[in-house]
């Protein structure tokens, strides 16, 4: 699925609009994506991943909760030499679905999105921009985890090489060890799916895991990539 061409220019894509309840109570004053770990906070260290590995120069970082908080910290993204516009998501309990949907008119072409709360160290991410993402509706990450565990708090893949065959959010049972990361590559198609999901469901809260995976069983191709490092 990858080559060693370059492809155009992807823009990144961030999620940050949530109220980390998962981290509650250290989220009650600052946001998760805006915790120290070991000296830079984690929307630092995505930025900075993002330009450095994937060559990305503009940054949308959707907004909510402590919003202020991350307008204020990383501003126009001139001192990461990267370009960052703010979004901000006033509906939080339709999730983060709804997030990337928000930025449907300012992005046409393929888009990397990290959520905020994913920490990444000596990964292979730079890889990415070799992979040929250009017939796939979406491209999700995973890795290789001895605890399985991890796998049903988060999500689980199963796949064929480089093609996803299925996708399960939080599942009870697990069929290998691949946890899906908040690393995704996406089609400016995938504004199409969600749009018509959300109409389809009076515009409620649903999975995006979910979703993609209805895609896959209807035939949609769905690529994946392995990432190895450290989470």
């Amino acid at each position: 699925m990858s080559n060693r061409s370059a492809k155009p220019p992807l823009i990144g894509l961030i999620p940050a609009a949530g109220l980390g309840s998962r981290a509650w109570p250290y989220t009650n004053k600052t946001h998760k994506g805006l915790f120290n770990i070991n000296g830079r906070t984690n929307l630092e260290r995505i930025i900075s991943l993002m330009r450095d590995d994937l060559g990305i120069e503009k940054v949308i970082i959707i907004i909510g909760y402590l919003g202020d908080s991350i307008r204020d910290h990383l501003g126009d993204g001139s001192k990461y030499h990267v370009s960052i516009q703010y979004i901000e998501n006033t509906q939080l309990e339709r999730g983060w679905a709804w997030s990337v949907l928000l930025a449907h008119e300012y992005i046409n072409t393929h888009f990397c999105v990290m959520l905020c709360d994913e920490c990444y160290t000596s990964s292979n991410h730079a890889e990415l921009k070799y992979v040929s993402h250009q017939n796939h509706l979406a491209i999700c990450t995973g890795m290789h985890v001895d605890d399985l565990a991890l796998i049903k708090k988060n999500y689980a893949i199963e796949h064929e090489t480089d093609t996803v065959t299925k996708l399960i959010e939080k599942p009870v049972t697990v069929a290998n060890d691949i946890m899906g990361s908040g690393t995704f590559l996406f089609s400016p198609l995938i504004f199409n799916v969600l749009e018509d999901k959300f109409k389809a469901n009076g515009y409620s809260n649903f999975n995006l895991i979910d979703e993609l995976n209805s895609c896959i069983q209807s035939g949609a191709s769905v690529g994946f990539f392995e990432l190895l490092g450290n989470y």
